[in-house]
């Protein structure tokens, strides 16, 4: 029962701790049933064993968000200035048509994805060392910097540098930032690198050795997602009598 507790409370994302006091002192069981005043969607203060769902709900609106603790330690390991972390969010998880790509991007973006530092943290790897490098296998390494996985990243550079007929070198911050979020020009070029950076993780994951090969899967389903999206719009847009 206490691993079950530890496992839960382990679970909970970094931003919601602010909010246990919720857990603790309304959620909990009362035993006593001791008299606990808390303000409910009126503003008034009544005892937590009478709130309703909607005197919850007030409850946990309500709370000052906490900033996020991950563009900070990026913008650290990356020795650059705070970024725009509305824009990143927005475009890497929450407008991301493709949801296992949402959803990686996530834990990307909070370093979670399992490389073998991480493992190691979570006592399911011996060592943290990666086992081709032999150097410390961190999100950059496992994802951009290792033997493996480096021709792909600069023959993919290259092929861009040839669309846009520039000099475009990508480099780690690229992956987690962006390339130029804010500018409409680029947007094909970051979800080129989503999609990239997602095959590039599924393929060390799954110790596939043709990244290409991922990535032209990925890019064709994605087109054919896009276009169902479009025949839909269309569709309710008959229906509402549109033109």
């Amino acid at each position: 029962m206490d691993h079950a507790i530890f496992l839960l409370k382990n679970a909970i994302p970094y931003e919601w701790r602010s909010c246990m006091w919720l857990a603790k002192n309304v959620l909990c069981l009362n035993r006593d049933r001791k008299q606990i005043l808390r303000r409910d969607h009126t503003g008034k203060y009544k005892d937590i064993n009478k709130f309703t769902c909607k005197d919850f709900y007030w409850n946990v609106v309500r709370k000052k968000v906490v900033n996020s603790y991950a563009p900070m330690i990026w913008a650290r390991r990356c020795n650059i200035e705070f970024r725009n972390w509305f824009l990143i969010w927005n475009f890497k998880v929450k407008n991301t048509i493709v949801k296992k790509m949402a959803q990686f991007n996530y834990y990307l973006l909070y370093d979670k994805i399992p490389h073998r530092l991480n493992l190691w943290k979570w006592k399911k790897a011996e060592y943290p060392e990666c086992e081709t490098c032999k150097c410390i296998d961190d999100c950059m390494h496992f994802l951009f910097d290792c033997s493996v996985v480096v021709h792909f990243w600069r023959k993919l550079n290259y092929l861009i540098n040839l669309i846009y007929k520039a000099n475009i070198k990508f480099v780690w911050k690229h992956v987690i930032f962006g390339y130029m979020l804010d500018c409409n020009k680029f947007e094909p070029l970051n979800v080129l690198l989503i999609v990239a950076t997602f095959c590039v993780y599924k393929a060390r994951i799954i110790k596939e050795t043709n990244i290409w090969r991922l990535l032209i899967e990925e890019l064709t389903c994605i087109n054919i997602i896009k276009k169902d999206k479009t025949i839909e719009a269309k569709k309710k847009m008959y229906v509402n009598g549109d033109k």
